[in-house]
């Protein structure tokens, strides 16, 4: 009766083992996902999503982008946003009125 116990024991302790290893194969495969980035083709952002990937893509790559920054030629989508970046070269021209 013992030995088939422990036969049975053993058999059982090796099944849980093979679950642990196959639960912590699996902690370090999502962890390593966690990790990794989407880099964007055109201009080499990295993001930790595809689906902030295709945001950035529709906001930065897809749309016209007719407002070109003079100190850098990144491109705007409207003047607004233009506005917002130029301020950080420290440089903005108002066309409503002659501040600089």
């Amino acid at each position: 009766l013992f030995n088939n116990l422990n036969t049975a024991f053993a058999d059982l302790q090796s099944k849980i083992d093979v679950i642990i290893r196959g639960y912590e194969d699996l902690e370090k495969q999502l962890e390593k996902q966690k990790k990794s980035t989407i880099k964007c083709r055109k201009c080499d952002k990295k993001f930790e999503k595809l689906c902030e990937l295709q945001k950035h893509k529709n906001r930065k790559h897809v749309c016209q982008a007719d407002f070109r920054c003079d100190e850098c030629d990144e491109s705007f989508k409207s003047e607004n946003q233009l506005a917002i970046h130029q301020e950080k070269h420290g440089k903005f021209d108002c066309d409503k009125c002659d501040r600089v």
